[in-house]
């Protein structure tokens, strides 16, 4: 996603190329709640030597699973609905 900000009523398209996201995203998929939440990551003043720094922000939008396909290769994207 980068630096995209997702709102409410909106739509997003995600491209799954890490093997815990594709894991968490088949997990939410199978459990049948198909939602999960996205916050903002920003990096922190000392992010450049220090990776961990860095903050969440303190509010998120609730995303909806309407289909989660995997591709070619080993990624998934995974297609939502922002609904709060």
């Amino acid at each position: 996603l980068g630096h995209e900000v997702i709102l409410p009523g909106s739509l997003a398209q995600i491209a799954l190329d890490e093997p815990r996201y594709r894991k968490m995203c088949r997990e939410i998929v199978m459990n049948g709640s198909r939602r999960f939440v996205m916050s903002l990551m920003r990096p922190g003043p000392d992010a450049a030597t220090d990776p961990g720094d860095s903050w969440v922000a303190e509010v998120g939008v609730v995303l909806y699973i309407e289909e989660l396909r995997k591709m070619e290769d080993e990624d998934y994207m995974c297609e939502c609905n922002a609904i709060q």
